[in-house]
């Protein structure tokens, strides 16, 4: 929004609040008495320009030992230099718009209570510190809507970056000198939770960047944040098996970097849990969805009906390397997260007919246990064996939630005598496709 002068250097008497302008419009005086401007532009009632501390003081009210802004007002700061609070402040859902960080220091707090406290509020365009304190307190009574925006704010000093439990969060284009802490997250009833373009610095081996242990969010976006600290320091904090995500949403960290020694995850939670999804982030590899499994001990599969395939089980298989995937002894790999997946499978068998002789011998990676699907039908590779044997398999299945795969045989011999197969190994690797 831009402002316009129309009106410069008014008398000494001065004031605050609206006024008439020419324009049919409604102006700001700034507070200070003197060599001021008034602007005019929209909804500029909704406005309050203060310039120092006795400003600010003429225009909220204490309570609770705090600063209280009017809610729905958007208070512009129009000075030069820093102003240094002896209070914090209650955001009460207004606006803090601290003119812009190319000002320099806009707000400097020595106490030791959060800065910034409320269940809802704004701050945007400026430079604090509180060394102190943490900067943020904004904590929801449940009334629901109850929101922390924060845009173009850099945090030069503080104890820690503080403490939100919002419905909507919204952090862009901000960032931190040295503090000694990051955020703590908390609470389980978020809407949106969007942090973009932000910078966490730190020179304490104690620092946390971002903590989620305990809250639950609901559809968590988290691009291009850089965290920096020594060894010793943590980047993000995640409970286990993505219990901070609600079920069917994401936990996602995208375009970030991880830098300075930190450890990047801990806490219990990994990048491959089945909510969380971490891609391009430097100092971090990707999350992935894969499984390396195969046959630990030969296996004999009875064979009673000629070309009907059966399941090689026996409770023989073992697995590796297991993200989003799962495997069981009996060779069933299964799409664990919430979402369809399409998968490649890269698969061997070496089988050999039990009684000797030879027979066309068959295998596939079958479809949950349904050989007659068609994806099933589509993998079948045959040979005929008369004596131990390799054949190579591959495919790609559309898996929904919990469905799964597995390797069949078949013996197509339909004369007398034994027909069962022996399996003496078996390796399939899978992947998720891009």
């Amino acid at each position: 929004m831009s402002l316009k002068p129309f009106i410069k250097s008014l008398p000494s008497s001065g004031g605050t609040g609206a006024v008439d302008s020419v324009f049919g419009r409604t102006g700001v005086v700034v507070a200070d008495p003197g060599d001021y401007e008034l602007y005019y532009l929209d909804n500029a009632e909704n406005i309050i320009i203060y310039k120092t501390l006795l400003d600010f003081q003429q225009n909220t009210v204490v309570v609770d030992g705090k600063y209280q802004l009017t809610a729905g007002k958007r208070y512009l700061y129009g000075g030069t230099g820093s102003i240094t609070l002896d209070l914090p402040i209650d955001l009460n859902g207004s606006l803090l718009d601290l003119g812009s960080p190319l000002f320099g220091l806009a707000i400097l707090y020595l106490g030791t209570d959060p800065l910034f406290n409320g269940a809802s509020g704004s701050v945007k365009n400026g430079i604090v510190a509180c060394p102190n304190s943490p900067c943020f307190n904004i904590l929801k009574t449940g009334a629901g809507g109850e929101y922390c925006f924060v845009d173009n704010f850099l945090l030069a000093d503080a104890t820690s970056y503080g403490t939100i439990d919002v419905n909507d969060l919204r952090i862009n284009y901000c960032g931190s000198i040295d503090i000694d802490n990051g955020f703590d997250f908390n609470g389980v009833d978020w809407n949106t939770f969007v942090i973009r373009e932000f910078n966490l610095q730190s020179s304490s081996p104690a620092f946390i960047g971002l903590d989620f242990r305990g809250s639950l969010l609901s559809d968590a976006k988290i691009n291009q944040c850089v965290i920096q600290a020594p060894s010793g320091a943590t980047g993000v904090m995640l409970d286990p098996n993505s219990a901070n995500t609600v079920a069917n949403e994401r936990f996602n960290y995208t375009e970030g970097k991880f830098a300075g020694g930190l450890t990047p995850i801990a806490g219990g939670g990994t990048i491959d849990d089945i909510r969380n999804y971490f891609f391009n982030n430097g100092g971090l590899r990707d999350s992935y969805t894969a499984v390396d499994t195969k046959l630990n001990t030969p296996v004999e599969v009875a064979i009673a009906v000629p070309d009907v395939f059966v399941k090689v089980a026996d409770l023989s298989w073992i697995g590796k390397d297991a993200a989003k995937l799962s495997f069981d002894s009996d060779g069933n790999v299964k799409n664990e997260t919430e979402s369809p997946i399409e998968i490649l499978v890269h698969g061997s068998i070496v089988l050999e007919k039990v009684a000797g002789g030879s027979d066309l011998l068959r295998a596939m990676i079958c479809y949950n246990d349904d050989p007659l699907n068609t994806s099933s039908q589509w993998t079948i590779k045959s040979i005929q064996n008369s004596q131990e044997s390799s054949l190579s398999l591959r495919g790609i299945f559309n898996l929904n939630p919990q469905d799964y795969i597995s390797i069949y045989v078949a013996n197509g011999d339909t004369g007398a005598g034994n027909k069962n197969i022996d399996v003496t190994e078996a390796d399939v690797s899978i992947f998720k496709v891009l």
